[in-house]
């Protein structure tokens, strides 16, 4: 069977790095859809084919998707865009850093994005969508839902949830054994326990 092909959906900072990581998987990567960026134009040589119509002009069999869109507290345009694309039968490909260290026995749902330095340890799942910046450090059992946010150098320590859409500030630690509830805002620096 032919392998996918390889469409980053925005071409903004989050995008970039997601470029370099696609690149270290060998990952064709094809192009970006971006409203805010000329067609024809490009971001680190990856051509910019056009905003999210462009991709009427391809079939889900053809090619597979990397939401590159970031996010900002209270904004859910992305988490939006890829329900609405999955509708249509886009599946959302999940990219891993090979710098990264996850136990052998952790769940990572479709979507999920993991950046350097991150590390997962045993008995944690992923859900689906959910994107771990850099240096995130995520300790045993942990359940973190869909569509979580987890901004650079955020620490969760043993048995922690976080809930559906919640946005963890960078540098924050979350002290073991605590649920972070849907669509919670965890501030930079802040320690909840």
């Amino acid at each position: 069977m032919m392998s996918k092909k390889t469409i980053l959906i925005g071409g903004a900072g989050h995008a970039k790095v997601l470029i370099d990581i696609l690149r270290l998987q060998e990952q064709e990567l094809i192009g970006i859809l971006d409203p805010e960026l000329e067609r024809g134009t490009s971001v680190l040589d990856v051509p910019v084919l056009g905003d999210d119509g462009a991709l009427d002009n391809f079939s889900s069999d053809e090619v597979q998707l990397v939401n590159g869109m970031g996010v900002l507290p209270g904004r859910i345009r992305r988490w939006d865009l890829a329900q609405t694309l999955r509708i249509r039968g886009f599946e959302f490909l999940s990219v891993i850093h090979p710098a990264a260290i996850i136990c052998s026995d952790v769940v990572l749902e479709s979507g999920v994005q993991v950046m350097a330095g991150v590390v997962i340890q045993s008995g944690t799942t992923v859900g689906r969508d959910s994107v771990l910046n850099t240096g995130v450090l995520i300790d045993h059992d942990c359940e973190l839902h869909a569509q979580c946010w987890l901004s650079p150098g955020a620490t969760l320590c043993g048995s922690v949830t976080v809930g559906v859409g919640a946005y963890l500030g960078a540098g924050c630690t979350i002290l073991q054994n605590v649920e972070i509830t849907d669509l919670t805002l965890v501030p930079a620096g802040a320690t909840v326990g």
